[in-house]
């Protein structure tokens, strides 16, 4: 693996700055062929050097607490568990492990009877279903993107994440 060099460094930025930016607008900001660019960000992609993701505002969902239930389920159920959980507009995210608790599910809630809501649910489709563990978080912060304020509105302050084993943080 070939180690950052100055542009791998300002792609990471650029995308850190806005993940949505096309391909085309970074080849032509970093004034680098779009093959060139392609071609660095896969390497960058494939090397685990940068990660895409979303961190996404609770506040603007409307979400006070975040929930994550680890359960164990017979494989004859799991088609069934995942249509059902489909169906969850609190579901953030939901994944198999190895394991006796198989699977670990993650939503996000507005109120602590909404944990019990979605118990209720998955019980009542699933007769004998139930988490093996339940982890609430009181708040969660978000990490890294631009800041928002108590009311859920853009700060100016930009976090960024860091870039290839670099750490900084950008005021725009």
């Amino acid at each position: 693996m070939l180690p950052p060099d100055d542009l791998d460094r300002e792609l990471a930025r650029l995308l850190a700055v806005d993940g949505r930016t096309s391909a085309t607008s970074l080849a032509r900001t970093l004034d680098v062929p779009a093959s060139t660019l392609h071609r660095r960000l896969q390497k960058l992609l494939t090397n685990r050097q940068i990660e895409l993701r979303c961190d996404v505002a609770p506040e603007l969902g409307g979400w006070n607490l975040e929930c994550t239930w680890t359960a164990t389920i017979p494989l004859n159920h799991k088609t069934r568990v995942l249509e059902l959980l489909r169906h969850q507009p609190a579901l953030r995210s939901c994944m198999w492990t190895t394991g006796s608790n198989n699977l670990r599910v993650n939503f996000r809630v507005g109120h602590q009877n909404g944990i019990g809501m979605i118990e209720s649910a998955v019980a009542e489709a699933i007769p004998g279903l139930a988490p093996a563990e339940t982890i609430v978080y009181m708040r969660s912060h978000k990490s890294m993107g631009w800041m928002l304020d108590r009311n859920g509105r853009a700060t100016g302050e930009f976090v960024c994440p860091p870039l290839i084993g670099e750490s900084e943080r950008v005021d725009h």
